[in-house]
């Protein structure tokens, strides 16, 4: 029987149909009280039956009432197959062709105050079966039309807001949930009063009805912050209300809620939502109280952990209760591992900096329980070994957390982990019967090494005992354990462990060696053995020598790749340090490395080239190790077998290049000159390297791009290195080979790899000075060897000054343009020492126009620096100081070249200086201007001298301003080093300026007096005073405030700090003493006491705080007042006569 329509959602049908893909494999709807029994699939209709089927449709979706809807959804549970077949078809007609109509008439129905209870329960079903999944791309809700969707949304609330029966809001919430998260991921609109929806029905609802409201809470996407403040205050209060309920299902949806609830929030409401943090941690121990409920504490514990990663603030105001409650719950052993493991996850979520701010007896409690986390071990941890860090790992998830949380601990507290304590408990581990407990004490010594060096150092007697005599444990995984702890000391304890305990420890890696039983240990042994020579004295390892590099010998022909590799590393360690003693090995080794490499090219393997690679490193490591004398008989035959392995690798085995390339480097090294001969075979494969790249095409086809070209612009760059090596050490004598080599390495500087470009813009002035050399020699042919040419051939090359002159317009310009391009402010810095250097060799073959346009470069590189912003890595200070170091020695090189007509450039050098000293520059730039002027002072003192008139007014102008700037933003250390150079420069006017009247010295006496008392920094104080000193030494003096200014200066004797300007105040005091300056010694000699204190304390100091000189003159000053003492005293009107 239809009924009327009874509210807004019952009006006219908006949209009768809309035209879905045709998906014929559907499973029939999901119903409330189906008893899932296979059904067979609903059949696609034929094309006669779908005018049928529509017809049916109309009459049910275009209906007002809701009587044929009903009948269908009867229909859909009937246990009749006929019946049941018929609904199934003509409801997946429906939600293929209708789906707007459909899902809006089954919200009608459910609205609907008349409809049968059962009929709603099945409505709800069959609304969520419709509605399913909605953020996959088949879902039926992105099929649905925006107004269907809105009213969809009205529907769902009031359904949400009406029914209270379990078997309707159960799907209806979940359906609800799904739609929400997809319109808020998707971002497909609002839908608004949903949250307030939610937020009713939590604290009005039945219980079961709360029950879903939070299930809906927790599925909310993390990103709703906004949405949820109007109600966090309330949420707050109902989440804590929850966690205290006796419904154990509602406890653990409280608490999920109550972390749910802290992420979604920002750290402003953590003071608000702090109270919720305690009842959740009773809330996971009292899940713990029942055994059938750990599960539910294992899931809490896993949202706990989740959220100590995303906001590990939240813990902080009660850390020590959080620590305590977790390590309560990891040291019980009634607990499942899992649980107990999930506790200690969720201390090791929380960063040092917090872990730190722990309580101590809390930290030596989880500390503890490490150590038993760690002795749970699988049965044979043998085969899970860490080369690297000299750990033996087992496979047990207990072992790794407590290795790395362990290591963690003691990195963040190692202060806090009494060893005295430690010690005191250890030794019961280690007389454990069972050899896990022993593996573990001897572990965490190793794993805490680093973290507590300090402490173990005081008690490293007792803890090596403790280790050796775990190297002659019983259990192999105890003495294996034991060579990974001797590793881990060897990196953090040398040189103390090996000046008290190398003997003890050598002779015993020395037997682990010799254990042949176990390969495995023998490989750690090595690594241990590596480790520990890294600085040991030859002395230490002379008892042992013969022993340990014939065993290694024996190592190195083992069937294991892994053995052999570790026993080539330990015999090239055990080589570099034994140093001299090395040589009684040496012919019984290089006989071994020589037949190694000779074999391992026979079969070459990806194995033997990463072995190739050991044995090289080991060869030349050995030759380092002998030196020239002893090697150059087996050199020849080396060097075959370097360019035979060369030969025999592809073309992408970069890593065993390197090594080669290395090799040759160190060789080079090893015989200085002696290295010529072989240039020629080195030659093509050097340059074949050094010119390494890739072609945009090859780069699109390469699948690990960055690991690729990592690997190969090490070799590049490793090439170029030696290159670059072979260009300094062999000068004139590599100009064969100058052309293929500035051809290579000119286009470099400005290459993208910046460590290949330094290299490139250092080779420069080599490349020049190599071609410079052999024209002076005057040799003017050279035969190319074979190996520089295509084919054998005799090339000549005219060594005259026109070949210097043609390099010197290449490389000079390229230099030119890497300065134009380089942002690196240390690349920059050697591009412009490079550029100095190519001037003083080639200067004279560049046109005025061009050593204008580089003047004008570095220019416009002083200014740049002045406005760069370097990180935080870069020393500023440091970087600016040697590009202006660098700019002047340009410009001085200059000078010296081109005499007068470079003066033209540095007046430029000197206006920009002048230009950025002005009123309206920056303070860095002030003193970038400053620090250049300084630089020009010294090295131009000529320059100095012509424009000292026009600086100084500049100078003492920006002292001021920036005194009147530093009183409002309190940059105290920038001043500081601003008044120091400001300082440094008045000093350079005062003393190459002469005596001209222009410089005012009342003015820059009286910024002296400034800085010396403003700086706070000793370093500017001490400049000043010795500038001025340099003033009163130089300088005619003002009558009105000499006697202030002299008193200031005395006052500021003798200097301590800076010794350089200690000495050179000093001086100048000791030549106006010597003088009798009357202005020095004041009026009535009043100031001769305070002299004499001054030449007292530092004649008394031991720090050259004055040259000898300069000693001389006080101890002479010293003896001429005493011999006059008496004089003084019985003649007051005693002076000294005018000088």
């Amino acid at each position: 029987m239809a009924s009327p329509p009874n509210s807004k959602i019952d009006k006219p049908l908006s949209v009768k149909s809309d035209i879905l893909p045709k998906r014929n494999d559907k499973l029939r709807p999901v119903m409330a009280d189906d008893d899932h029994k296979p059904r067979k699939k609903a059949r696609a209709p034929r094309n006669f039956e779908k005018d049928a089927l529509r017809m049916q449709a109309r009459d049910i979706l275009g209906s007002p009432n809701h009587d044929a809807i009903e009948t269908l959804i009867a229909n859909l549970a009937s246990p009749i197959e006929t019946v049941l077949s018929e609904a199934e078809n003509l409801y997946y007609f429906l939600r293929r062709e209708y789906p707007n109509a459909l899902s809006l008439k089954i919200s009608k129905v459910l609205l609907h105050s008349l409809t049968r209870p059962k009929i709603k329960s099945e409505c709800a079903s069959l609304l969520q079966n419709l509605i399913d999944s909605p953020s996959h791309y088949e879902s039926v809700w992105n099929f649905i039309s925006p107004m269907i969707k809105t009213d969809l949304k009205i529907a769902f609330l009031e359904i949400l807001r009406q029914e209270n029966s379990s078997r309707i809001c159960k799907p209806i919430w979940k359906t609800v949930s799904e739609v929400f998260n997809c319109i808020i991921t998707k971002e497909q609109g609002e839908w608004p009063g949903m949250l307030s929806c939610f937020y009713e029905r939590l604290r009005s609802g039945p219980s079961y009805v709360q029950d879903f409201a939070l299930m809906f809470f927790l599925k909310l996407p993390m990103c709703l912050r906004k949405q949820l403040e109007p109600y966090v205050n309330n949420l707050y209060l109902d989440f804590l209300d929850k966690l205290n309920s006796f419904n154990e299902m509602r406890k653990r949806l409280a608490l999920a809620a109550s972390i749910h609830l802290v992420g979604q929030m920002s750290s402003d409401y953590y003071f608000l939502l702090n109270g919720l943090l305690m009842p959740m941690i009773k809330g996971v121990l009292s899940f713990l109280i029942n055994d059938n409920e750990e599960g539910y504490a294992q899931e809490s514990l896993r949202k706990l952990v989740e959220l100590a990663w995303v906001e590990p603030r939240f813990f902080e105001s009660h850390l020590d209760e959080v620590f305590d409650t977790m390590v309560t719950i990891a040291e019980n052993n009634r607990f499942l591992e899992d649980t107990r493991y999930l506790a200690v996850e969720m201390m090791s979520a929380f960063d040092d900096y917090v872990i730190k701010r722990v309580g101590k007896k809390i930290l030596r409690r989880l500390f503890f329980e490490l150590v038993e986390m760690i002795s749970r071990i699988e049965d044979d941890p043998m085969g899970d070994v860490d080369y690297v860090n000299g750990l033996c790992l087992g496979t047990s998830q207990n072992y790794l957390l407590g290795v790395t949380f362990m290591y963690r601990i003691s990195m963040a507290t190692g202060d806090q982990i009494r060893m005295p304590v430690l010690l005191k408990e250890l030794p019961t581990y280690m007389a454990a019967a069972e050899w896990q407990k022993r593996y573990a004490a001897v572990t965490v010594i190793g794993v805490i090494a680093n973290g507590c060096a300090k402490a173990m150092r005081d008690h490293l007697s007792e803890v090596m005992n403790m280790v050796l005599k775990s190297m002659l444990d019983s259990s192999p995984h105890v003495r294996l354990a034991a060579i990974g702890t001797i590793k881990a000391m060897s990196l953090e304890l040398s040189p103390d462990l090996l000046d008290k305990h190398g003997h003890r420890l050598i002779a015993s890696l020395y037997l682990a060696l010799a254990d042949d039983h176990y390969p495995d240990r023998q490989a750690v042994a090595a690594s241990a053995m590596n480790y520990l020579c890294e600085g040991c004295k030859s002395c230490i390892l002379e008892p042992y020598l013969d022993k340990i590099v014939s065993k290694l010998l024996a190592l190195i022909q083992s069937p294991s790749p892994v053995l052999k590799a570790e026993a080539l590393n330990t015999l090239a360690l055990v080589a570099r340090s034994s140093k001299d003693i090395f040589t009684k090995c040496y012919d019984l080794v290089i006989t071994y490395l020589k037949k190694f490499l000779a074999d391992a090219m026979i079969c070459p393997s990806a194995a033997s080239k990463s072995l190739q690679d050991n044995a090289l490193e080991c060869i030349w490591t050995v030759a380092m190790a002998v030196g020239e004398d002893i090697f150059k008989k087996d050199a020849a035959e080396v060097v075959v077998l370097l360019l035979s392995v060369r030969w025999y690798l592809a073309e992408d085995d970069h890593r065993l290049k390197v090594t080669l390339l290395r090799a040759w480097a160190e060789l080079l090294s090893c015989f200085g000159s002696g290295f010529y001969p072989y240039v020629k075979d080195l030659m093509p494969n050097l340059l074949q390297s050094a010119r390494l790249g890739f072609r945009d095409e090859e780069i699109d086809e390469i699948v690990d791009w960055s690991a690729r070209e990592r690997v190969v612009l090490t070799e590049k760059l490793m090439a170029c290195k030696v290159l670059f090596r072979l260009t300094s050490k062999f000068k004139e004598n590599l100009f064969p080979w100058i052309d293929q080599v500035s051809d290579i390495l000119i286009p470099l500087v400005i290459f993208h790899d910046g460590d290949i470009r330094n290299i490139a813009v250092s080779a420069m002035p080599k490349l020049l000075l190599s071609a410079k050399l052999s024209v002076e020699k005057k040799e003017a042919i050279w035969r190319l060897p074979n190996c520089c040419s295509s084919h054998s051939q005799v090339a000549a090359f005219s060594l005259t000054n026109s070949y210097l002159n043609k390099l010197a317009r290449r490389v000079v310009p390229s230099l030119l343009e890497a300065l134009n391009k380089e942002t690196d402010s240390e690349i920059c810095a050697n591009i412009l020492k490079s550029l100095s250097k190519c001037i003083k060799i080639a200067g004279a073959f560049l046109s005025e126009k061009k050593i204008e346009r580089i003047a004008n470069a570095i220019i416009q590189v002083l200014k740049a620096t002045s406005t760069k912003q370097f990180s935080k890595e870069e020393n500023s200070t440091q970087l600016e100081k040697e590009i202006i170091k660098q700019v002047v020695n340009y410009f001085s090189t200059l000078i010296k070249i081109y005499k007068e007509r470079s003066w033209t450039f540095v007046d430029e050098l000197l206006e920009c200086i002048k230009d950025m000293l002005g009123n309206d520059t920056t303070a860095k730039e002030k003193q970038i201007a400053l620090l250049t002027f300084n630089e020009v002072s010294l090295k131009c003192k000529g320059a100095a001298l012509r424009y000292s008139r026009k600086h100084l007014p500049l100078i003492l102008q920006a002292c001021k301003t920036e005194n009147q700037n530093v009183q409002k933003c309190k940059n105290w250390e920038e001043f500081d080093y601003f008044l120091q150079e400001a300082a440094h420069g008045l000093g350079l006017i005062a003393e190459f300026g002469g005596k001209q009247p222009e410089i005012p010295f009342t003015e820059v006496a009286s910024t002296l007096c400034t800085i010396i008392k403003q700086s706070d920094k000793a370093t500017a104080h001490d400049v000043a005073v010795s500038v001025l000193g340099k003033l009163l030494h130089f300088h005619n003096h003002d009558e009105q405030i000499i006697a202030e200014v002299v008193t200031l200066w005395l006052d500021s004797l003798p200097l301590n700090n800076d010794l350089i300007e200690a000495q050179a105040a000093h001086e100048h005091l000791s030549l106006l003493i010597e003088k009798l300056d009357r202005d020095i010694l004041g009026l009535n000699n009043a100031n001769i006491p305070k002299i004499l204190d001054i030449i007292e304390e530092v004649l008394r100091d031991t720090t050259n705080l004055a040259t000898e000189e300069t000693k001389h003159r006080m101890m002479e000053f010293k003896n001429c007042i005493s011999s006059i003492d008496l004089a003084v005293q019985f003649f007051p009107s005693f002076s000294f006569p005018e000088v």
